[in-house]
């Protein structure tokens, strides 16, 4: 929303004749926006500790709505997890009773099935891989309000939080 506001006032400042026609694009955005952030914030009433990510790239959206992101690795999505620290996460998935692996879908999901049959294997209970988009441009036919709004309900899916 602070992103949209700030591309909006450059704008408006840069061509002061199309302030109209930005206002009214800008307020349905933000309005969109809105609408999506309240969603967002019954994620807080979770009933699941937090969410295993194929990568640490949800931190801000897990400190912005109360739950906590556990990052297979890093911020690169590019790096393979050490055994170790595979096994690690399959700790904190069967001590914080994690059942969700979040994966952006233009990257492998060859460790997140690892950690699927691992934590299958310990605790007979089922594990779902989840598509979690990073929102870094069109994915497929999805747009990024698009890719929040899955996100949203993948999110749901894994902290118990009905949509």
């Amino acid at each position: 929303m602070v992103q949209a506001r700030n591309v909006y006032y450059a704008l408006c400042e840069a061509d002061p004749e199309g302030e109209g026609y930005f206002t009214k694009r800008f307020n349905v955005l933000n309005d969109t926006l809105a609408a999506l952030d309240e969603q967002y914030r019954s994620l807080g009433n979770s009933t699941v500790s937090g969410v295993i990510t194929s990568h640490s790239a949800l931190g801000y959206v897990a400190y912005d709505y109360n739950f906590t992101q556990y990052g297979v690795i890093g911020l690169s999505a590019d790096e393979e997890p050490s055994a170790a620290a595979i096994a690690a996460m399959v700790e904190i998935m069967e001590n914080e009773s994690i059942y969700t692996v979040y994966v952006d879908p233009v990257y492998s999901k060859n460790y997140a099935t690892i950690l699927k049959q691992e934590l299958e294997s310990r605790t007979d209970h089922n594990v779902a891989v989840l598509d979690m988009f990073l929102t870094l441009g069109p994915y497929e036919e999805l747009d990024y309000l698009e890719q929040l709004s899955q996100n949203l309900a993948n999110l749901g899916i894994g902290l118990g939080v009905a949509q």
